[in-house]
C-alpha cells in the first residue's frame, strides 16, 4: 500500500484491515507513549559481531549460528512492545534496538542493571515511568498475520523521533495575537514590580503608554490591547512586539531570558514560518486526551489550582 501521512493512529487501522493488504503499510503519527509492560521480554541476547540471536553453550560463553562460532560475551538488544496512544485510541506497536533506545533513553544493557533492583520504586520501574506519556513522532508500518483463521495487525516502529515541546508550543502564544487584558492582570510590572514601587525592565516608551492606559494599580474596568499595532489580526506580530519589549506580561517578557525560547521567538517573526508551524502546533494539541475519572483535572481559572 501506499504511504499515509499524518494519520490518526487508530482510525486508520480497521480501514487498512478492510482492505486486505498484503504489502505493510506506512504511517507516520504522532503520539504518546502511554504504556509500557514491565515483566515483558524486553530484550534478546544478540551476538557482537551481527546482532543475531545467540544461545548460551552448555559451558560458558555463547553461540552464534549466523556466525558459526562461540564468544564469551554477548550484547542485549530491545524487542519490545509499548502502547501508543493519539487522540483516536490506542494500540500496541513493536518496537527494536534503535527505536527503543529512543523511547527509554538508554542501552538495553544499561536498562538490565536496573532491573536487578527491585521494588516498586525501583531505578527500573522509576525508568520506564519517565518514559511513558513524553510525545513522539513515530514512523510506523502496518502488516497483516493470519492466526487461527484470524487476520491480525502487527504495527512495528521503523522510526521514533521526540517532539520538542518546547519549539511546538511557541506558535500558540499567538493568544495574545488577538486578544485584551483588564489593567490589573499586569499593572504591577508598571508600578510595584518586586513590591518596591518599582517598574519591570519593560521597554520604556511602551511602559509610558501603559501608564497613559492604567493610572493605578486599582484599575479593573480599562482594556488594553495584549499585540499593539495588530490587535484582533491573526498574524505573527505578537513577535516583532516581544522583541522589543512589548510583551504585555510578565510571562511574555520571561520568553527573552531564555537562548532557546527566544531562538523560538526570532524565528517565528517570519510570518509564513508562523502560519506552517501553528497548524503543526495545533495538531499536536489535538492529540492531547481529555481529562477523564481520576486520570486530573482541569482548572477553572488557568492561574489557579482548583480548591
Amino acid at each position: 500500500m501506499g504511504d499515509i501521512l499524518n494519520s490518526k493512529l487508530l482510525s486508520i487501522l480497521p480501514l487498512l484491515l478492510y482492505l486486505g493488504a498484503e504489502k505493510p503499510a506506512f504511517l507516520s503519527i504522532r503520539g504518546y507513549i502511554s504504556f509500557i509492560k514491565a515483566d515483558q521480554a524486553m530484550w534478546y541476547r544478540a551476538c557482537k559481531a551481527c546482532n543475531k540471536k545467540v544461545t548460551e553453550s552448555t559451558g560458558a560463553g555463547y553461540w552464534c549460528e549466523s556466525c558459526q562460532k562461540y564468544d564469551e560475551e554477548c550484547n542485549l538488544r530491545y524487542i519490545m512492545v509499548v502502547k501508543v496512544t493519539d487522540a483516536s485510541g490506542k494500540a500496541f506497536v513493536s518496537t527494536f534496538n534503535e527505536e527503543a533506545e529512543k523511547i527509554i533513553g538508554c542501552p538495553a544493557d544499561e536498562l538490565d542493571s536496573l532491573r536487578s533492583q527491585e521494588g516498586e520504586d525501583s531505578p527500573y520501574q522509576l525508568k520506564l515511568k519517565q518514559a511513558t506519556w513524553t510525545p513522539h513522532l513515530l514512523r510506523v508500518s502496518v502488516s497483516q498475520n493470519e492466526y487461527n483463521n484470524e487476520k491480525r495487525q502487527r504495527i512495528t516502529a521503523r522510526a521514533v523521533v521526540p517532539v520538542d515541546v518546547s519549539g511546538s508550543c511557541g506558535p500558540l502564544l499567538f493568544q495574545g495575537d488577538v486578544a485584551a487584558s483588564h489593567c490589573n492582570a499586569f499593572s504591577n510590572r508598571l508600578y510595584n514590580f518586586k513590591g518596591k514601587g518599582d517598574k519591570d525592565p519593560l521597554g520604556s516608551t511602551y511602559a509610558a503608554f501603559l501608564k497613559t492606559k492604567c493610572k493605578s494599580l486599582s484599575d479593573t474596568t480599562t482594556t488594553v490591547a495584549m499585540d499593539p499595532g495588530s490587535a484582533g489580526n491573526f498574524d505573527s506580530h505578537y513577535y516583532p512586539n516581544l522583541l522589543q519589549k512589548k510583551g504585555l506580561f510578565q510571562s511574555d517578557a520571561t520568553l527573552l531570558t531564555q537562548d532557546q525560547s527566544r531562538s523560538i521567538a526570532e524565528e517565528l517573526v517570519d510570518q509564513s514560518k508562523f502560519f506552517t508551524d501553528f497548524a503543526q502546533s495545533m495538531q499536536g494539541m489535538g492529540a492531547i486526551k481529555n481529562l477523564v475519572g481520576s486520570a486530573g483535572e482541569i482548572w477553572i481559572k488557568c492561574s489557579v489550582v482548583n480548591s
